[in-house]
């Protein structure tokens, strides 16, 4: 037996395994968390070390088997097609397992760094980084990452029809990149990432142009504010006397504000009569 199909077990290792269960409780949880950040971009992601796990193995595992599969292939022409297809669908599994992850129900996940790595080793590094660079920059210069599964299937298709590398392994990891939008857009749900868990941001206020942070966040979202919160704009309420009713009773006295007003000049001419 050749010794590079002992490669397989480990390749589909490499390529089959969830992010998620390599994953700490604090990513799951915002994994869960399927919330639109503004401030949260492709930067988070670089800080997250399961990410750079993903291009690694996702890369290893698709070199281990192609591999496998000019091992096997050898002599073997009229097995070609086979041999090929049985090749997409193991790479269609990884990509499966780790777009989709079911946590009391069914959430798309972005793999971004897993998808990286398989198209640097099936589309090549010419191919591969031309239309990854290409892509990301399109999809992060309107500021949404999510742009990318749209962007880069189109950039790696206009490269290899540039570099005359169009084919089978193109058309697929094409797909690849769009499949986690096809299965968000099915289930309903937003697509989340595997981010680094950050801190919480501080609860305050602007005041006069400032930002006055507090020392905790406040129990109600639409809370009164004190007396000392809210600023002296130079009004006061009178007290007026209450008023006798014709029956002897004493009603209430009205509430009526009264602010500063300031006298204005008037003007020393008379104004010009309209004809």
């Amino acid at each position: 037996m050749n010794p590079e199909y002992y490669l397989l077990p480990l390749a589909l290792l490499c390529l089959w395994t969830p992010a998620v269960v390599i994953s700490s409780a604090e990513v799951r949880d915002k994994l869960r968390q399927q919330v639109r950040r503004h401030d949260d971009g492709f930067v988070s992601l670089l800080r997250n070390w399961v990410n750079w796990v993903d291009l690694a193995r996702s890369a290893a595992g698709a070199w281990m088997l192609q591999r496998v599969v000019a091992a096997f292939s050898v002599g073997q022409d009229d097995l070609a097609t086979t041999i090929l297809c049985v090749q997409l669908g193991l790479l269609f599994i990884g990509v499966l397992a780790q777009t989709v992850w079911f946590s009391q129900k069914l959430l798309p996940i972005g793999p971004t760094f897993y998808l990286v790595g398989l198209t640097l080793v099936l589309c090549g590094p010419k191919i591969g980084g031309f239309g990854l660079v290409l892509g990301f920059t399109s999809a992060l210069m309107l500021r949404r990452l999510s742009l990318s599964f749209f962007s880069v299937p189109v950039s790696l298709g206009a490269f290899a029809l540039l570099f005359h590398g169009f084919g089978m392994m193109t058309v697929f990891n094409a797909l690849a990149f769009a499949l986690p939008v096809l299965v968000a857009f099915a289930l309903g749900e937003r697509i989340a990432y595997a981010r680094r868990p950050t801190l919480s941001r501080q609860v305050g206020y602007v005041y006069g142009g400032a930002y006055v942070p507090t020392k905790e966040a406040l129990p109600m979202r639409d809370a009164i504010p004190t007396k000392e919160d809210v600023p002296n704009r130079g009004f006061s309420t009178p007290s007026i006397p209450p008023v006798s009713k014709p029956n002897g009773r004493l009603s209430p006295a009205p509430i009526m504000p009264s602010f500063q007003v300031q006298d204005r000049p008037h003007p020393a001419g008379k104004p010009a009569s309209v004809r």
